[in-house]
């Protein structure tokens, strides 16, 4: 199985998450539960 990642900028984030705090200095790349890559 093949994984291809897409560069994600700031611009792309803004304009798809929902402003209800601050955004974080940084943008999640990878999750597993409680665990996040940046």
């Amino acid at each position: 199985m093949s994984v291809e990642h897409a560069a994600v900028q700031r611009a792309d984030f803004d304009q798809v998450m929902v402003p209800n705090y601050a955004p974080a200095g940084f943008i999640p790349v990878r999750g597993a539960g409680s665990r996040v890559w940046d």
